[in-house]
């Protein structure tokens, strides 16, 4: 080979090379995600209880990342806070202020899982849940006031059966009333005659027809609101308004499964017989 040649023939091992080598995959170009930082914010409250006018004193200590700006650190900070608090506050309203520590375990399992917000992630948090002194006395006295309450109902609801059950089973009878007496007296049978006149007043006033109940009152209000109404209808206007009545009456005998008052319905009340 003579020097003239020497460059053709490594030229033409080259491009032979090129056209048989493989074709070299260039990495694809990433992103540089943002700095990210884990930050804690801390912040305090007053909290609803489900005792009116009495609140929670809470601390709020949470945790997310976020990048590094320092804007945008507060703008989440303040909005997960946000979000802590009346997450929080959906709890303790259904609490009372003695039992924060319910309250706080409740809070705590809630802000495990905060909702997003907009460049933070993985957002969670704590709470300490506390009731003041004043406040806790007062729910206290709430407490006892609604127990006394509760304990004067059933006392007058027991004394209230107990004296139903005397007029239903005792002084419905003027001789039961009698035995009644005697087995609380044994030592007084002497006394009998006198007692007897006494227990027979009792028997009367008990047995005595008493006066209507608001049920009945209403109905009797009615029924007069009725007739005046027809009393100053004319003929035509009345058969109208008996017909009418007449067949939402029989709709409600039907309803209420009472085929006799159906079938004693007075013909004569119909509009035929106007």
């Amino acid at each position: 080979m003579t020097d003239r040649e020497a460059p053709v023939g490594l030229w033409q091992r080259f491009l032979e090379w090129l056209l048989h080598s493989e074709p070299v995959e260039a990495e694809p170009v990433r992103p540089e995600r943002p700095v990210e930082y884990e930050y804690r914010y801390q912040f305090t409250a007053m909290l609803d209880s489900s005792v009116g006018g009495l609140r929670f004193q809470a601390e709020f200590e949470l945790w997310f990342r976020c990048p590094v700006e320092e804007r945008t650190r507060k703008e989440v900070g303040n909005a997960l806070a946000r979000a802590a608090r009346d997450a929080a506050e959906e709890v303790t309203r259904r609490y009372a202020p003695t039992d924060a520590g319910n309250a706080q375990l409740e809070v705590n399992e809630r802000l495990l899982a905060l909702p997003p917000v907009p460049s933070a992630r993985r957002p969670w948090g704590v709470s300490t849940i506390t009731v003041g002194d004043d406040e806790l006395a007062r729910a206290r006295e709430q407490a006892r006031l609604v127990l006394d309450e509760r304990q004067a109902d059933l006392a007058h609801a027991r004394e209230m059966r107990g004296l139903l059950a005397l007029r239903r089973d005792v002084f419905g009878d003027p001789a039961l009333a009698r035995l009644w007496w005697l087995a609380r007296n044994l030592d007084k049978v002497g006394q009998l005659p006198q007692a007897g006149q006494a227990l027979d007043g009792i028997v009367a006033a008990v047995s005595a027809p008493q006066a209507g109940t608001r049920v009945d009152r209403e109905a009797e209000r009615i029924a007069r609101l009725c007739s005046e109404l027809l009393d100053d209808l004319d003929d035509e206007a009345r058969k109208r308004v008996v017909e009418q009545a007449s067949d939402y009456l029989l709709r409600v005998f039907q309803v209420c499964q009472r085929p006799d008052l159906a079938a004693g319905f007075d013909a004569a009340a119909r509009p035929e017989a106007l």
